[in-house]
């Protein structure tokens, strides 16, 4: 999104702002807090659920799997086209 305090350089403020009021801290105490307290405080410090996570590990491993099983894989595909070419060939 764009906003008319990005040209003059505010917009981080004001994003921080609206964050802390979101988490319902008030200014006088955000101003006291470190940033990543007031993200840990606004839940903006998790950049992905658990489940995420597990489904992204998940897909990892199989992807790591599928690329060394590749080449099995394809001679297995041509073992069975040659099979299949032999018994249309016998018809």
């Amino acid at each position: 999104m764009v906003s008319p305090l990005d040209d003059i350089g505010l917009r981080v403020e004001a994003d921080i702002i609206y964050l802390a009021a979101l988490a319902g801290i008030p200014l006088h105490t955000a101003e006291t807090m470190e940033l990543w307290e007031l993200a840990a405080a606004g839940g903006r410090h998790l950049t992905e659920t658990l489940q995420a996570k597990n489904v992204r590990e998940v897909d990892e491993a199989q992807a790591a799997v599928w690329e060394e099983t590749h080449q099995q894989r394809m001679e297995r595909m041509a073992e069975a086209a040659e099979r299949r070419r032999e018994r249309k060939a016998r018809r």
